[in-house]
């Protein structure tokens, strides 16, 4: 079973979307933006969720190609969100 980052979405947006667009795009849905991940190279920025509610939520805007909670590895006994490692 895979490990989460409580309360994170890596969220990946249609190549024609700006980054302003997928910030207002979150907005609407109630998401937070976070920070951009790979925006410009592969359309990818991290948001925040309500805590629990990562797995279940479906997005259902047409701007937005995929949403997958933010899993963790493990690093020395840590967890490390996988965001933070370069691609």
């Amino acid at each position: 079973m895979a490990n989460y980052v409580p309360g994170e979405l890596l969220v990946k947006f249609s190549s024609d979307v700006t980054l302003e667009g997928a910030k207002q795009a979150l907005e609407s849905l109630g998401l937070e933006f976070v920070k951009d991940v790979a925006f410009s190279l592969v359309g990818v920025v991290l948001a925040r969720v309500p805590v629990g509610k990562e797995e279940e939520l479906s997005i259902a805007l047409s701007l937005i190609q995929s949403a997958q909670p933010n899993t963790t590895l493990c690093c020395a006994g840590e967890l490390v969100p996988k965001e933070s490692f370069p691609s």
